[in-house]
């Protein structure tokens, strides 16, 4: 794991930039999302199926995020 570390910070390139942008922007979503919904009233249907689809949004967008850089 340290040498995968090493690796991404030795060998960085803007796309990897870019890519670690991407995933904190993403991570602080999902944090955000998860904050709002502790505090969600279950009386409130239209918020709470703004916030799950909401949270579903950010489920799809976490793969693209996550996965394996594209070599093109």
């Amino acid at each position: 794991m340290l040498v995968k570390i090493s690796e991404a910070f030795t060998d960085s390139t803007t796309d990897d930039v870019v890519r670690a942008a991407e995933q904190i922007v993403a991570l602080k979503a999902v944090r955000a999302c998860v904050t709002e919904i502790e505090s969600l009233s279950t009386t409130a249907p239209g918020r709470l199926a703004g916030h799950l689809m909401m949270a579903e949004t950010l489920l799809m967008e976490i793969p693209t995020v996550f996965g394996e850089p594209s070599t093109a």
